[in-house]
């Protein structure tokens, strides 16, 4: 086989061993872009083929990212919930194996999340499942390296390996310039004044609850006076068939303080709980 990659056409000695015009095909042909491709098949005692040719558009253009947010509304999640994450290339990709995106989830300091979908399209979707202990004020990735093969490959159509690249956390086309994602653990409470079977409380000082973490104090209510439970800071003597009355103030945002509408009785107990909002 001759060959031409200059618009000549190809020609074979008549020995059909050589080539008078091209170059005698050996090894796989490296074809530039928009180049054409001319080739003829020669043979001895046999007359040259016809001349085939084409044109060939070498695709040397890689993949890369152009954007990363999620199809998951801005808000506040806690375990169990599922965030989708979507990383946009900049033309279609195929996926083998398992690709992997690192995020900056608090405790751990990162979670490696795993390539749900999108092989064939130019958008990946990662699943992160909120686990406990994370939180994060505005959910991102860890860095511009976050997004692994994972021992897999990302490549488009002509199997140009995509570049990973991500925009740097924060900026213009990062999930967290994006998306408001607000991820935070549950809150819990850290402490209670008077502590489990203290004495000598007096009986019109308040209970003092404090919590973890700043708390959305609307959602901390008590009931003006006593009977059925109906606020979410109560104080019973009855296992809560019945809560006393009374008002609440919070002086930081971590701590509230009941002070019941009629002092307490001596020498009883009088059980606290606090049914919580997420922040």
């Amino acid at each position: 086989i001759c060959y031409t990659t200059n618009g000549t056409a190809p020609a074979c000695d008549v020995t059909k061993l050589l080539c008078t015009n091209g170059t005698l095909y050996a090894t796989a042909v490296s074809v530039p872009a928009d180049v054409t491709l001319k080739a003829i098949g020669c043979k001895p005692t046999y007359s040259d083929s016809a001349v085939g040719s084409a044109a060939y558009v070498i695709d040397t253009v890689v993949p890369t990212v152009t954007n990363v947010t999620a199809s998951t509304a801005d808000g506040t999640y806690n375990v169990g919930s599922v965030i989708a994450v979507q990383v946009t290339f900049s033309e279609i990709v195929n996926v083998t194996g398992t690709p992997t995106l690192t995020l900056s989830t608090g405790s751990p300091a990162t979670t490696v999340v795993n390539y749900a979908s999108g092989s064939g399209t130019n958008t990946l979707t990662f699943n992160y499942t909120v686990a406990a202990g994370n939180s994060s004020m505005d959910l991102d990735y860890a860095n511009t390296t976050a997004l692994s093969f994972g021992g897999g490959a990302i490549k488009d159509v002509a199997l140009n390996a995509a570049n990973v690249t991500l925009p740097t956390p924060g900026t213009a086309g990062s999930l967290g310039s994006n998306k408001n994602l607000v991820i935070s653990p549950p809150p819990t409470v850290t402490s209670v004044t008077p502590t489990n079977g203290a004495t000598g409380f007096t009986i019109g000082s308040p209970i003092s609850v404090i919590f973890n973490q700043n708390m959305n104090t609307a959602s901390i209510t008590a009931q003006a006076s006593g009977g059925a439970c109906t606020g979410t800071f109560q104080v019973s003597v009855d296992g809560f068939a019945t809560c006393l009355g009374g008002t609440l103030n919070f002086p930081v945002q971590t701590t509230a303080n009941f002070t019941p509408a009629v002092g307490f009785c001596v020498d009883t107990q009088y059980p606290v709980q606090v049914k919580i909002l997420n922040t």
